[in-house]
């Protein structure tokens, strides 16, 4: 999703609609669209207050992962000051049951894989920068390839300043 004038993610309640399944708020981020300085795109989540959380959930991917980028605004001022997040990228392969037969000709059904969680790539992103403009930028995470059936989370937390600001979020194969 990028967050903009057009198609499915143009408002707050589009944008929540379109996130509904995939995002889990654990404390300090809403959506928000700041209208203060005109119509300016500047829709998006936002997080208000210190070590906010928030999560995604992407179950069984049907294509191989590897590229996250994402969308997110640098500010100026006093509300952005110290402005910093945390993204971490954790995945899981699902388990997958097999049958074999054994010496006696008796099915055995076993389970491969344990389905731990495991961090594969992690990132911090600045919210500030030294101009008097508010401006998106575009940060690409890369990370070894995620199989087909795998779970993704991608956390995402406040770890500096009080506010920062996502755009829009793309999780690509390459």
């Amino acid at each position: 999703w990028v967050a903009g004038p057009e198609g499915r993610t143009s408002t707050k309640t589009k944008l929540g609609f379109y996130l509904r399944h995939m995002m889990k708020i654990e404390k300090g981020w809403k959506l928000e669209n700041d209208l203060s300085t005109g119509w300016a795109r500047k829709l998006g989540v936002v997080a208000f207050e210190p070590d906010a959380t928030m999560r995604f959930h992407f179950g069984k991917v049907s294509e191989p992962l590897q590229i996250l980028t994402i969308h997110s605004l640098k500010s100026y001022g006093e509300a952005w000051e110290g402005s910093k997040v945390r993204v971490t990228i954790n995945k899981r392969i699902q388990q997958q049951q097999q049958q074999q037969l054994s010496a006696n000709g008796e099915a055995n059904t076993t389970v491969a894989g344990s389905g731990d969680w495991e961090i594969i790539q992690q990132q911090h992103i600045s919210g500030i920068h030294n101009s008097t403009s508010s401006i998106s930028y575009s940060t690409e995470m890369r990370f070894p390839p995620v199989p087909i059936g795998s779970d993704v989370i991608v956390e995402i937390k406040l770890v500096g300043g009080s506010k920062f600001k996502i755009t829009g979020m793309m999780m690509c194969s390459r």
